[in-house]
């Protein structure tokens, strides 16, 4: 199919190489200019695993301009929909890139995450001749185009049969999954309630994981192990941490409180998610604490997970602040440093693991990264947040949800 992109972000660009490495001929759109003329040039301003090595064998068209996009057949609107001070989502890029639609005639699908409503009372609005859909992915920075390529299922929220009948056709052209169509307004409370799902399986499994430590022999590995096997519950996201963080569970759930007060739903349980979520960091850092025997603290880790540079809403970053306020605290993060210094100031980056653990008195496991399990920590005192550390012989050895 003949397709357009409007966004060329963190997703849009990814979902541009994805549907050309298809067959689709893809017309790749960002209002930009100096973004459109890098990738012209070839080159790959998005930090994503696969991306670059994908987008450089593709043929994609890009452009700034709106009335290049006008002749395809579907046109994806892939652009941020920033959170607001109340935890709303701003539709004001979306309705930027459709008022320069109004003329269009084919099928727009929205797929930036956008609060309940907005596709029947502000998108439709604009689109006088189109068709709307609303079509969100399922993804996660470091693996978008790994979970592009293998969804668990796709929702469509439908205008129209015939327009989700092309969304679905043009879908069928990536994968073979379960399809879940609905209406416009069941399909962007579904997009939320998915996360907000998610989240409450973390803040649940990282409740639990803290009566371990409280209790004789604890060990929330054994427990979560044991809950993965029911199929009620299953073992997805059941691995106690730090907490969640990223650009999408913390606003996601923001999101969800903010539209349950607009339509006065009882919203208890996501605020208490919420509350502990933000809580949950804190006891690591008092346990920190508590197992520091000196000035200096080695903190490995500062990602909101590994295989990324986000950092943004990172629990190992919180934990970091907050342990340098009374320690002298090294950092060190495979990938995330350059975005780290942008927040963190009262810490010293390394360039390295062994130089963040010389002459620290604790090291913290604070993001997963694989290169930190393999680590040889023997006389080291250390709190592994993950229970990652493969070699513990040697070790003075503790971690998150574990009670010796």
């Amino acid at each position: 199919m003949n397709v357009s992109i409007i966004g060329c972000g963190k997703l849009g660009l990814p979902a541009s190489a994805f549907y050309a490495s298809k067959g689709h001929e893809v017309t790749a759109l960002d209002v930009n200019a100096s973004l459109i003329e890098r990738l012209r040039n070839g080159e790959c301003p998005v930090e994503e695993t696969d991306l670059r090595e994908l987008l450089s064998h593709q043929h994609i068209h890009f452009t700034t301009d709106f009335n290049d996009v006008v002749k395809s057949e579907i046109v994806f609107v892939i652009v941020p929909t920033p959170s607001l001070s109340n935890g709303r989502f701003s539709n004001e890029y979306v309705l930027s890139a459709l008022e320069q639609l109004s003329s269009y005639e084919g099928l727009v699908v929205i797929t930036s995450t956008v609060m309940p409503g907005s596709c029947e009372q502000e998108f439709k609005p604009l689109l006088p001749k189109a068709s709307l859909c609303y079509g969100p992915e399922f993804i996660a920075l470091g693996s978008v185009l790994k979970d592009m390529s293998k969804p668990d299922v796709v929702l469509i929220g439908e205008d129209n049969e015939a327009s989700s009948n092309l969304l679905e056709k043009f879908h069928r052209t990536l994968y073979n999954v379960p399809f879940c169509h609905m209406s416009l307004w069941n399909a962007e409370l579904a997009k939320i309630s998915l996360n907000v799902f998610i989240t409450t399986k973390i803040s649940l499994i990282n409740t639990i994981a803290e009566a371990c430590e409280k209790i004789p022999s604890g060990n929330i590995n054994a427990i979560a192990a044991f809950l993965g096997y029911d199929s009620r519950i299953g073992p997805k996201y059941l691995v106690s941490g730090p907490g969640f963080g990223g650009p999408c569970f913390p606003r996601d759930n923001s999101a969800f409180i903010s539209f349950a007060k607009e339509i006065h739903v009882n919203h208890q349980l996501q605020t208490a998610t919420d509350d502990f979520n933000n809580a949950h960091w804190i006891s690591i850092v008092e346990r920190a604490e508590e197992l520091c025997n000196g000035s200096t603290i080695s903190i490995l880790g500062l990602t909101y997970k590994p295989n990324t540079n986000v950092v943004e809403e990172s629990r190992a970053l919180k934990i970091a602040e907050a342990l340098s306020r009374t320690h002298k605290v090294k950092v060190y993060d495979p990938e995330g440093t350059s975005n780290a210094k942008k927040i963190l100031s009262n810490v010293e980056f390394c360039a390295s693991v062994q130089e963040c653990l010389r002459d620290g008195s604790l090291a913290i496991i604070t993001t997963p990264w694989p290169e930190f399990a393999e680590l040889d920590l023997k006389g080291k005192v250390v709190l592994d947040c993950w229970r990652i550390l493969k070699n513990v012989e040697g070790v003075n050895y503790h971690a998150v949800g574990v009670n010796k």
